[in-house]
């Protein structure tokens, strides 16, 4: 099962301990039909609570999902995973998607960088300014 969260410009879809490609439609179509959700959200995929693989062909049904909602969402979408196993296919996606036109990015356990991350691609922050507010 897969929720969704809108946070102020970001779609953060979370998912649950099993997680199908279905679900990941369900949750999309839902957040589209929410009075607050706006066109070009960027995306934010929490799936740390997952506990299931997907196989690539799986993982290349899902990027179509993405790519075909595209005229709603930005192209920037971040991924947060928990586990060597989800990091690595998480990065096949990533790798997958780029030849899509979606722009994923991985990241281990840090929903703040990927946060930070989606701020960038919403031209929100530059790094060099996160740097200078971390450093």
């Amino acid at each position: 099962m897969t929720s969704y969260e809108l946070d102020g410009g970001i779609l953060i879809l979370r998912s649950g301990a099993h997680f199908s490609t279905e679900d990941l439609r369900r949750a999309l179509d839902a957040a589209f039909e929410d009075p607050r959700f706006r066109r070009g959200m960027v995306l934010m995929f929490d799936n740390r609570g997952s506990r299931e693989s997907a196989p690539t062909e799986e993982i290349a049904l899902r990027i179509d999902i993405l790519r075909s909602r595209l005229s709603r969402l930005s192209p920037y979408c971040a991924v947060v995973v928990d586990s060597s196993v989800h990091y690595g296919l998480a990065r096949m996606g990533e790798a997958f998607a780029e030849k899509h036109g979606v722009r994923i990015r991985v990241f281990r356990d840090d929903i703040d960088a990927a946060r930070a991350w989606l701020d960038e691609c919403r031209g929100l922050t530059t790094p060099a300014s996160r740097a200078r507010r971390e450093g």
